[in-house]
């Protein structure tokens, strides 16, 4: 909770300490944000290794680029048009990504799930096919976890020359090559939808009726409502 606190003068016309000190901290909490490291390559883009095209299918981010010019290689698209993305929780969503003119690339993915500003190798979704000669692909698919909840999240992409592709320990610092770019995105996750009526715990559908000591009995439903975030527990009696 942010609270506005209303300075305190003295005789002389000064800000109290007090007032001074309270004036600060409500300034530094609207500041923080969370800080990413910035990847380098030492030889980058100048041979035709860079990313071309990221597309993420059924949203409005659909980015082609050409390679980052100079070090650090590195591109932060805005968060506006084509670079950017609505996307729901829990949900698979098909990446498309095409590499430059130099006939092998391989783009490795990284999404920060937590918002604590590292790429940590268990946010790895995972390395494309060869995407070289601009050749587009098939990454795969990404899902937005649904601990993530609502609001901003960075996506990184990296490229390399060398097969497999940038590891799951390299969204910063040197990559298994020195040639290459890095390019972030920041998109949206939207909230769950609200829940709507009752779900139907459907009905319960066993392969015999005929309960028998060790004899397994398959168990299962018909008719129950799907959805996110519904568990289901079998009950005995």
């Amino acid at each position: 909770m942010k609270h506005t606190y209303l300075p305190n003068k003295t005789k002389n016309g000064l800000f109290s300490k007090p007032a001074i000190l309270a004036l600060l901290l409500t300034c530094g909490i609207s500041s923080l944000k969370a800080q990413y490291c910035t990847p380098n390559y030492n030889n980058g883009t100048g041979a035709g290794d860079y990313i071309s095209n990221v597309e993420i299918v059924g949203t409005t981010l659909n980015n082609n680029s050409g390679g980052a010019p100079g070090s650090p290689y590195f591109t932060l698209y805005p968060a506006s048009g084509s670079s950017t993305a609505n996307m729901d929780m829990e949900t698979p969503y098909q990446i498309n990504v095409a590499g430059g003119t130099y006939n092998t690339c391989h783009i490795s993915a990284w999404g920060d799930w937590n918002r604590n500003g590292v790429f940590e190798a268990s946010e790895f979704i995972g390395s494309s096919p060869n995407a070289g000669s601009t050749t587009i692909v098939n990454f795969g698919n990404i899902t937005i976890p649904g601990s993530t909840g609502p609001g901003v999240v960075r996506l990184r992409f990296r490229s390399s020359d060398t097969p497999p592709g940038p590891a799951a320990n390299e969204a910063c610092g040197n990559t298994n090559s020195g040639y290459g770019e890095t390019e972030d995105y920041e998109i949206t996750v939207n909230p769950f939808p609200a829940c709507v009526g009752t779900p139907s715990p459907g009905i319960s559908i066993a392969t015999s009726t005929l309960v028998c000591v060790n004899t397994p009995i398959d168990l299962s439903l018909s008719g129950v409502t799907s959805g996110v975030n519904l568990d289901y527990q079998w009950q005995s009696s």
